[in-house]
């Protein structure tokens, strides 16, 4: 597909993780590789970005899928055709715990749960195996791309 794409992250007022501890200018660069990789269409596309601790999480989750856990992300399409493709929130708990199990650095694991919600927001869903590996090839790609390396 041609033509121009571009991407604005913008970190919301009350995560618990800033642009400079996310790495939002990597982060902006390998989401749009991504909009290439998936050939969405060309356009100028922005996304909302919170971290927060589990307990919040643990709240989101229940609220919107009827769980009672945490979990490492989750997107909010805004089904809007301004460009505002919606908002990834993101658990520090869970990407601490992750990053140390894995031997990744926090901002690296923390990038990669942005990328996974940011696949989904442009539609991308893992709900089999073969999905679900395909999203997370395309994640570390696109990592690869700022020299970010990602332990799965």
């Amino acid at each position: 597909m041609e033509g121009e794409r571009s991407i604005e992250l913008f970190v919301t007022e009350d995560s618990t993780l800033n642009e400079e501890q996310i790495g939002i200018q990597a982060l902006i660069k390998c989401s749009k590789d991504l909009l290439s990789k998936v050939e969405y269409k060309s356009g100028h596309y922005s996304v909302g970005i919170k971290v927060c601790k589990s307990q919040s999480m643990i709240e989101m989750h229940q609220f919107y899928m009827n769980e009672e856990s945490d979990t490492d992300v989750m997107a909010f399409p805004s089904h809007e055709d301004d460009g505002y493709l919606g908002d990834i929130v993101i658990c520090e708990d869970v990407a601490i715990k992750c990053a140390a199990e894995f031997g990744n650095e926090l901002q690296a694991e923390v990038q990669f749960y942005c990328l996974h919600g940011f696949l989904h927001l442009l539609g991308l869903e893992d709900d089999n195996e073969e999905n679900k590996n395909e999203m997370l090839e395309l994640q570390k790609e696109a990592l690869m791309i700022e020299g970010i390396q990602i332990n799965i």
